[in-house]
């Protein structure tokens, strides 16, 4: 590739030069680096070549890979053509994008011409002899706040040229007002932001009945951050081998066909659970075919398996996806929506996290005959750019269902109480800094202290924009928002004979409906099933564990001992198999309540109130005047869906599945190693494109 493009630079070929640079792109650049590509990128470059035809030459990455800097070679006739559509054609594909990929800045086009001059200044004289604009808006109140008479007499001439400017130059009238701003920040008083925030709250389901309960807690001391553990005196274990069921085997002997017998899961009985619980409840799944004898792990794979095509047979599995969050950590805190990333190339494309779960779907839909329901999760930060997005790629071409479930629960941020903050400054590991460093920690601190009692400990925080105001309340409220925003309501009027769910993450992408899973639950007669997978030494937050002799799933929050988390074997993937009647049967509701908007509400908060309440401290900005921001901590909280499986009148079932199924992209940072250990194959293999 080097020969041909230096022999084409000596022909002076600039069209072979344009030739060379492109198959080194797609070829050997993105075969020794993925990620020097993204799915901007690819786009810009499609498009152009369908516009300009053979009059695009080629193109070729510069130094900032993916994006940050691209050459396109033009036949010169078309040059002047090509800088004006170039740059419509990126600022468009930007704005479609906006949602789901980070842009530092607007896309530029660059015009180069050489400079015949070289570096030179011009001298200033007179009245022409003032310093940019931006100059005096960064020095002058500094001065201002000054006395006259402590400035040097070149300062004051300074102010008196630069003032005699502002009144005669009609250009630099604007810099008064910028001063102002800058001097004198606009106050809480001149916004409309209570409105807007009360707006927001009660477009979003804002329930002041449990924020108030909340509060009450958060002052008497029931919750806090010491609170989120369990107590010390709980006795944490790691499960013993009849607590879960092994199905990583018998999943792959029904890929692979080659079994064993008598390897993988535990013999069980047809028509018996083939799993122990402690929650006691009966059995409620379908008798499994008959066998003669003890079955072996393959035909147990197998007869699970059939159970699950019937039920997919007869409609009555939906997909749940959870959406909502704007994957901060995925993008370095970017403002973007995680689920509308197109995070890696499948199938020779780039495919977001949305359009790879559907393709699954599809996938399993043609295997069972029938359409399956796919709904995803949102909230008010993703709902709309995600219906956007999903409206302007058609759908991705889905045959079945497509529902989004628009978040009807949030949370307004409190004041923190002092106890919370010294409990995070007093009792969590901190940096030991130098003896004058520490001083002015121990300062803004003390200060911090002062400013949540003399605002009020625990009070709502409602002095900032209203995004600053909110928060999410944690993944827990996903289902309960399909009773309360109808979603589930209406696919039940459409598919009465639904009685499954499948739950999971959106960034789990080895997670599909598959048919020997599904038959393992409905056969087990669970309320709730949990897919779990072997721990690994990065796996953190929590695990499957024995809670003073209950099985359970404890978050790494509930966590009394940071080390406890390090003796249990396995880590959750947060997939869950759900029974749609039981659920509905734990919020103490039928079918029929759906309809009953009051009921569901109180249905959902009279659970909530079983569940634990995490507390957390959050830093958030508060931007005011010209450029100047402050930041204040603030008490958010949130329940989780893995805390169901405390609940004891919930029957709780894990089962183990391989790692490529049950693995989580949290983090750009894995997708590496995601490629290299077969995950992006394995995950490839479940899907059937719309392309």
């Amino acid at each position: 590739m080097v020969r041909e493009g230096l022999a084409a630079l000596q022909s002076g070929d600039v069209r072979g030069i344009g030739a060379a640079t492109t198959r080194n792109f797609g070829q050997p650049i993105q075969t020794i680096i993925p990620w020097a590509t993204n799915y901007f990128t690819e786009t810009v470059i499609g498009r152009v070549r369908a516009e300009f035809g053979d009059a695009f030459w080629g193109f070729w990455m510069l130094g900032g890979m993916s994006g940050g800097g691209m050459g396109f070679i033009f036949a010169p006739e078309k040059k002047a053509l090509a800088q004006k559509r170039l740059q419509e054609i990126m600022s468009a594909t930007k704005r479609e994008l906006q949602s789901a990929l980070p842009f530092a800045m607007e896309p530029v086009v660059y015009d180069f011409a050489i400079n015949e001059r070289g570096t030179f200044a011009d001298l200033l004289d007179g009245e022409a002899a003032l310093m940019p604009s931006g100059y005096y808006t960064l020095t002058v109140p500094g001065l201002l706040r000054q006395d006259r008479h402590s400035l040097s007499p070149l300062r004051r001439a300074e102010l008196d040229r630069f003032g005699f400017a502002c009144r005669n130059r009609p250009e630099l009238r604007g810099v008064v007002q910028t001063l102002f701003e800058v001097m004198l920040p606009r106050g809480k008083a001149e916004s409309a932001a209570d409105q807007t925030l009360t707006a927001l709250l009660g477009q979003h389901g804002f329930d002041r009945v449990q924020h108030e309960q909340i509060r009450t807690d958060l002052k008497e001391g029931r919750i806090g951050l010491a609170q989120n553990r369990l107590p010390p005196s709980a006795v944490i274990e790691d499960v013993q081998p009849g607590d879960v069921v092994d199905a990583a085997s018998w999943l792959a002997g029904l890929e692979t066909g080659a079994w064993s017998s008598g390897a993988g899961v535990p013999p069980v009985s047809p028509g018996v659970s083939p799993a122990t619980t402690t929650s006691g409840n009966e059995h409620r799944g379908r008798d499994a075919p008959a066998t003669g004898g003890t079955p072996t792990p393959l035909q147990l794979g197998a007869e699970f398996r059939e159970i699950g095509l019937a039920a997919l047979r007869e409609g009555e599995v939906a997909v749940v996806t959870l959406a909502a969050g704007a994957g901060s950590r995925w993008t370095q805190g970017a403002g973007v929506v995680k689920a509308l990333h197109p995070f890696c190339k499948l199938a020779g494309r780039h495919r977001t996290f949305i359009e790879t779960h559907l393709a699954k779907s599809r996938c399993i839909s043609h295997l069972a005959g029938t359409a399956i329901p796919h709904i995803f999760t949102t909230s008010y930060l993703t709902h709309g750019p995600t219906e956007e997005f999903l409206a302007r790629q058609k759908q991705y071409g889905y045959e079945g269902p497509l529902r989004l479930s628009p978040g009807k629960s949030v949370g307004l941020r409190m004041i923190p109480t002092v106890r919370d903050l010294r409990f995070v400054w007093e009792e969590m590991p901190q940096q030991i800094l130098d003896e004058q460093q520490q001083k002015v920690r121990d300062s803004l601190r003390h200060a911090l202290i002062n400013w949540a009692s003399s605002t009020g400990e625990a009070s709502d925080y409602t002095d900032n924009v209203p995004q600053q105001c909110l928060h999410p309340v944690g993944h827990w409220y996903e289902v309960p928002n399909l009773l309360r925003n109808g979603v589930l309501a209406r696919l039940i009027e459409e598919r009465p004979q639904l009685k499954y769910l499948l739950l999971h993450n959106i960034d789990t992408l080895g997670a599909d409906v598959d048919p020997a899973l599904l038959g393992w639950h409905i056969q087990s007669g669970a309320c709730l099933t949990f897919e779990m997978i072997t721990r690994r030494l990065e796996d953190r937050g929590g695990g499957l564990a024995r809670v003073n002799g209950r099985v359970r799933l404890v978050e790494g929050l509930a966590m009394p001992r940071e080390e406890a988390e390090f003796a249990l074997t396995y880590y959750n993937s947060n997939t869950c198999w759900i029974d749609l009647d039981q659920l509905l049967a734990a919020f103490a509701l039928s079918r029929a309540d759906l309809a009953d908007a009051e009921r569901v509400t109180a249905a959902i908060r009279n659970l909530a109130a079983k569940m634990p309440t995490y507390i957390t401290l959050k830093e958030v900005k508060k931007r005011w005047g010209h450029g100047q921001e402050d930041i204040f901590p603030v008490t958010q909280f949130e329940k989780l869906w893995v805390d169901m499986t405390g609940l004891p009148e919930v029957a709780s079932r894990f089962i183990a599945v391989p790692r490529l199924r049950g693995q989580q992209l949290k983090d750009q940072a894995q997708l590496d190693g995601w490629l290299r250990d077969g995950s992006a194959a394995y995950v490839a293999r479940l899907c059937e494109f719309c392309d």
